[in-house]
């Protein structure tokens, strides 16, 4: 017999173990793969999801929402929220990390000077929101936020230490297009994982706080303090199941195996 056959579980061919193998790294690739739930870049020029279901309604609580050159404005000058439905996603954890993840373009319509503002954005639950924070001006640091009611971007919370250090590299300064993404990952049965990136930096935090509610269902965006012009573009909200690291090296090790055999099954004749 081929060492190469006896090596492999009793009743399983060399064909069956590759054909299993290739299977399993095609599941992980599924698994891993994102589910878009939002893809708004304001093409049509309004506020609601019109013709194209990956669009959302928006809406504003202060200020005037509008969209405008195929990007969506503000012209708040208080604090404000702007929210958009992202359908109930839940983040499960089981067995494997859940996650969503917002991304935009984002730039100040008139120079920020020395505003001390932040933009934030993120997600709310029916609870809690959880924002990134971006100073505006050069003056407010940035950061991972918590807020203790839905649809919020101030009061009552938590902020957390984020790496690289608070306030480096987290401020807009200019009115030019910066990129923007935010990632929360269900990291275990009370816990959430938070990773932001800015412009190319990336923001990592991890929070071990006794969380209970974990399904995301809004778009939140906001700023304090003293608030400037801005248009939002390019808004893509996705979710994403990505397997525990022994999960993957498992189903990645069965292929390799079944590949080997394979190669050395052919080999022989």
């Amino acid at each position: 017999m081929n060492p190469v056959q006896s090596a492999l579980p009793k009743g399983y061919s060399i064909g069956a173990c590759l054909l299993a193998g290739l299977l399993a790294v095609s599941a992980v690739s599924s698994a891993h793969a994102a589910t878009i739930l939002v893809d708004d870049q304001f093409n049509d020029g309004g506020l609601t999801n019109g013709a194209d279901p990956l669009d959302t309604a928006w809406t504003t609580t202060a200020g005037t929402l509008s969209v405008t050159s195929n990007a969506l404005t503000q012209s708040a000058t208080t604090f404000f929220a702007v929210k958009a439905d992202t359908g109930a996603t839940a983040l499960t954890n089981g067995g494997a990390n859940d996650s969503i993840t917002l991304s935009l373009d984002l730039r100040a319509t008139s120079n920020p000077g020395a505003a001390d503002a932040g933009f934030r954005f993120g997600f709310s639950t029916a609870t809690k929101t959880y924002l990134f924070h971006i100073g505006t001006g050069g003056t407010a640091p940035g950061g991972f936020k918590e807020f203790s009611s839905p649809d919020s971007i101030s009061g009552g919370g938590a902020t957390y230490t984020t790496s690289p250090t608070p306030g480096v590299a987290q401020s807009i300064t200019n009115t030019a297009y910066h990129t923007f993404s935010m990632t929360i990952t269900r990291s275990g049965a009370s816990s959430l994982s938070f990773i932001a990136t800015l412009d190319g930096t990336t923001y990592t935090s991890v929070t071990s706080n006794s969380i209970s509610d974990f399904t995301f269902n809004r778009i939140i965006l906001g700023e304090g303090g003293t608030a400037i012009p801005f248009a939002v573009d390019n808004v893509l909200v996705t979710q994403g199941t990505i397997p525990e690291p022994s999960t993957y090296a498992a189903l990645v090790g069965l292929a390799a195996l079944g590949l080997v055999a394979f190669k050395r099954s052919r080999s022989s004749h």
